[in-house]
């Protein structure tokens, strides 16, 4: 029960009663290491210590980011339940917003929530959490006696908000430690468990079983890949009701969760489904909320999806993929595992021993830790005392140990030195396994035996390491301290051990190679979309001249253009890092002649890449270049479009003794090609708009000759012929006048019409305000849909604000028309000081975000977003399925008006 506030302790005053209140506090933090319980202590130790009436922690929830009511004291249910409800717009900014300090707020003499007022509350106080930096909620200290805190209480308060910061990181930081270690221990339980099923019908059942009962999710379901039909199919599931989907089938594409995943091979989250375009529903009682996948696969070959939702949203965390992932990879290592089974059943008793040695050696895809499972094994097998795998290095042809055990690094050199002398025979090119029985007395090479005496091994088994053929990739040896003879059946089974070690080693390989594919394609694929995110042609070389650098793991690029004779490359520009500014220095260098004879000869005329390297012998044009620019070695790319040669990126290396990273040149070149085709779209671009200049020029010469123009001389002839028809007929000549006049009107009635669409008149006369009433009031009585109009802050704008502003509006009301079948828009103009906001919104059909991209809905689109581009400001199209759409234009002002 709360204590009066007579029995309280009073406010600290002095700087020992504040520092025994911090203390008490710290205190309080230490001895408690789950949230709830360090927070209850936390709030205890304020209200009683520094005098208080009564206080409440808010947190921010981690998975939805929403402020909440962690713990309170001294505070009556009513308040609490109101403050859980609506914590209040002063402590969410505050606890939001760190940096804005504290908040102090005397209630006495001012309207305040009625709760508050209830429970007698006079004075508030709020101070921030944050630890590292980061916002975590805020403190909250109510008093009913004073009318004010006094500064050192808030100091007090502040020093108190600190350690409860940090405290609540701490104990978030053990609760999360904690549920990993849970989640982890419980996952090693269900892999140990799963691994005991070798009977692929019960494993499957079993897995959804065990994730769903052991790690505590809702919905457990496990998707296997139908490769004859490109279909995921749904094998097991459990919970929400799932399990009548089993047999469930689901396309191979990355238009659902599941599909995304088996293509991609990376996990996906999904923690409102509702948000998620790519959720499968596959029925309308679905009560999935929330969803998580992760693939199953071992090596490059994709097994099935792992799926677990949730009937709620937000209930999937960072920790939930990771333990998932890990999950994953032993249900891998399970399947196999049972399909292993499956066909040891049927081998030999030896074959089937041998084979789980097997198993343990490519149960990792890593280099590393392959290695390390063969060398482990293959000790065990062979009561090897040592051991040691030496691979050929592709690039180089150097011979390295890749991995050992027991044997030492003055020995690994010696090794190493031996077989990488230059000319020297490899003697690890063995085609056959080779058993040394004593290599201190008659070793294969004598060259080592004093090595081998030094180390103290005697006998020694070289297994050949072949790359699916004759080739060798390397040697596996194993080292015994005493003689050991070899049976000739011991032999082959370790030569099919060097085997299956060999087939690991180049999945490793090839799993590595995977990656570093990935890691390249997604290099290609960023630059090519920072680079076609321009049409403007300068911005599109100098995105492109930053990617190749990058790619290359340079700092500059220079950027040379074909110019209109396609005889010379020209300099264009030199991409460097920020602060460097090399422009000028690079436009002064020599033009490049496109001659047979240049040492760009296969760039030029073949779309080669040409590395010069350091010590070449330079041309006087390279020496000339090398006088500005001090390069040691460079790398041309050439900027190729339908096999036509556009321009080129040079890379100079300013470093002596640099290789490139493997594949790096073939990235830039990729990255060349993309920003080639911009270069055409730009280029194509700018004769587009040339073009659209020239036709609407000629449309307007085309209605005005059909209109106008027919009008002009109708009326010439009529009125040339009047005086004649005047003097002999003066009725005929009436009716001849009615008709000059109609003439007359039409043909002006025609002109007003041709200019406003150039410029309408209401804009010029009386501004933008009121031509958007003009216009929407037509609008809505030409096409039938109802127009809310808003203006805000209206007044005068510059003549090129308010006509791009109007002509936005035109053509979101026109698509409004065409495309939305709408009963309802609404346009709302905001004019404020630093800029102008035009939103218009519909009712309508709405469309699919992917349908920006293709078709005729673009053009305008592209119309808005360039008139955006002319004013310096911004377009942005919202718009989803049966959602109807939202327009948003948006312009600075400069603090402009007119």
């Amino acid at each position: 029960m709360n204590r009066p506030l007579a029995q309280q302790a009073p406010p600290a005053s002095t700087a020992a009663e504040r520092l025994a209140i911090l203390d008490a506090v710290a205190t309080a933090l230490n001895k408690a290491v789950d949230l709830p319980t360090l927070l209850q202590r936390a709030l205890r130790a304020v209200v009683e210590r520094a005098g208080v009436d009564g206080g409440a922690v808010f947190l921010f929830d981690e998975a939805s980011g929403e402020l909440q009511l962690a713990a309170y004291l001294g505070l009556g249910r009513r308040l609490a339940r109101s403050l859980a409800r609506r914590p209040g717009n002063a402590i969410s900014r505050l606890a939001a917003r760190p940096e804005t300090g504290v908040l102090v707020r005397d209630l006495s003499g001012e309207e305040q929530r009625p709760e508050l007022a209830g429970e007698g509350i006079r004075a508030v106080a709020g101070i921030p959490l944050q630890s590292r930096g980061q916002p975590l909620g805020a403190l909250v200290a109510f008093s009913r006696a004073q009318p004010r805190f006094p500064a050192a209480d808030v100091e007090l308060l502040v020093s108190i908000g600190k350690q409860i910061g940090v405290a609540v990181e701490r104990a978030r930081l053990y609760e999360r430690e904690r549920r990993r270690a849970r989640l982890l221990e419980t996952i090693n339980e269900v892999g140990r468990r799963i691994g005991t099923i070798l009977n692929r019908r019960e494993l499957l059942p079993q897995v959804v079983h065990y994730v769903r009962e052991h790690l505590g999710y809702e919905s457990a379901n496990l998707f296997l890949l139908d490769e004859s039909g490109g279909e995921l199919v749904l094998e097991a599931a459990s919970g929400l009701g799932k399990e009548a989907l089993t047999g469930y089938r689901i396309p191979l594409s990355r238009d659902s969760i599941v599909g995304w995943v088996a293509l991609e091979r990376e996990p996906l989250l999904a923690n409102d489904v509702t948000r998620e375009p790519r959720y499968h529903r596959p029925r309308e009682d679905d009560a999935s909320r929330a969803e998580l996948a992760v693939p199953i696969y071992v090596g490059g070959t994709v097994l099935g999806v792992l799926d677990v939702q949730s009937s709620h949203a937000n209930a999937f965390h960072e920790i939930d993929i990771s333990a998932l992932q890990t999950l994953a990879a032993q249900i891998a290592v399970a399947m196999e595992n049972a399909r292993l089974y499956e066909d040891a059943q049927r081998a030999l008793a030896r074959t089937r021993a041998f084979q789980e040695v097997a198993t343990a050696i490519t149960a990792s895809l890593n280099l590393r830790p392959t290695l390390e499972h063969a060398l482990d094994a293959a000790m065990g097998v062979f009561g090897a005392d040592r051991a040691g795998i030496y691979l050929s290095d592709p690039e180089s042809g150097q011979i390295r140990c890749a991995a050992s055990r027991n044997l030492s690094a003055t020995y690994l050199e010696e090794v190493e030195a031996y077989y990488n002398q230059a000319g020297h025979p490899s003697d690890l090119e063995l085609l056959r396994s080779i058993l040394v029985e004593d290599a201190q007395e008659n070793p294969l090479v004598p060259a080592l035996r004093d090595a081998a005496r030094r180390e103290g091994f005697r006998s020694m088994l070289f297994l050949p390491l072949r790359h699916y053929g004759p080739d060798i990739i390397g040697t596996f040896v194993l080292y015994h301290d005493r003689v050991r003879r070899y049976t000739d059946e011991e032999i082959a089974l370790a030569q099919t051990f060097g085997a299956q070690a060999a087939i690991a080693i180049q999945h490793a390989w090839l799993f590595e190679a995977e990656q570093h594919a990935r890691e390249q394609t997604a290099t290609i694929l960023e630059a090519t979309r920072t680079i076609a995110s321009s049409l403007e042609l300068d911005q599109v070389l100098r995105s492109a001249g930053r990617c190749i650098a990058d790619a290359l793991g340079e700092q500059y690029c220079g950027i040379w253009l074909l110019d209109e004779s396609g005889t010379t490359l020209t300099p264009y520009c030199l991409c460097s890092p920020p602060g460097a500014d090399y422009d000028d220095a690079f436009r002064r260098l020599p033009t490049v002649p496109v001659t047979d004879d240049s040492p760009l000869h296969s760039l030029f005329w073949h779309g080669q890449a040409v590395a010069v390297e350091e010590g070449t012998e330079l041309s006087p044009l390279e020496r000339a270049i090398q006088q500005v620019f001090p390069f040691r070695s460079y790398l041309a790319v050439p900027f190729m479009a339908r096999e036509r040669l556009l321009g080129m990126a040079t890379v100079p290396i300013m470093e002596s003794g640099h290789r490139f990273r493997p594949g790096a040149v073939e990235v830039a070149m990729a990255i060349a090609r993309s920003a080639a085709l911009a270069v055409e779209n730009a280029r194509l671009y700018e004769q587009s708009q040339r073009l659209a200049v020239s036709e609407e020029r000629n449309r307007l010469a085309r209605e005005l000759h059909d209109s106008v123009t027919q009008s002009l001389f109708s009326m010439t002839l009529i009125s040339q012929a009047l005086p004649r028809i005047l003097e002999r007929d003066p009725a005929a000549a009436q009716e001849r006048i009615e008709r000059l006049n109609e003439l007359g009107r039409n043909a002006l009635a025609e002109m007003r019409a041709l200019i406003f669409q150039l410029r309408p008149a209401a804009l010029e006369e009386e501004g933008l305000a009121t031509a958007l009433r003009k216009h929407t009031a037509g609008f809505q009585a030409r096409e039938g849909i109802a127009v809310e109009l808003r203006i805000e802050g209206e007044r005068r704008l510059p003549a090129p604000v308010e006509e791009g502003i109007f002509r936005v509006a035109q053509e979101a009301l026109n698509n409004v028309a065409k495309h939305a079948r709408a009963r309802h828009v609404a346009v709302h103009l905001e004019i404020g000081v630093a800029d102008a906001r035009l939103t218009v919104t519909d009712d309508g059909v709405g469309f699919d975000g992917a349908a920006l991209g293709t078709g005729r809905r673009t053009l305008g689109l592209t119309s808005m977003r360039e008139r955006a581009a002319l004013l310096g400001g911004t377009c942005a199209v919202e718009s989803a399925p049966n959602r109807g759409t939202t327009v948003r234009f948006q312009v600075p002002l400069n603090g402009q008006g007119s």
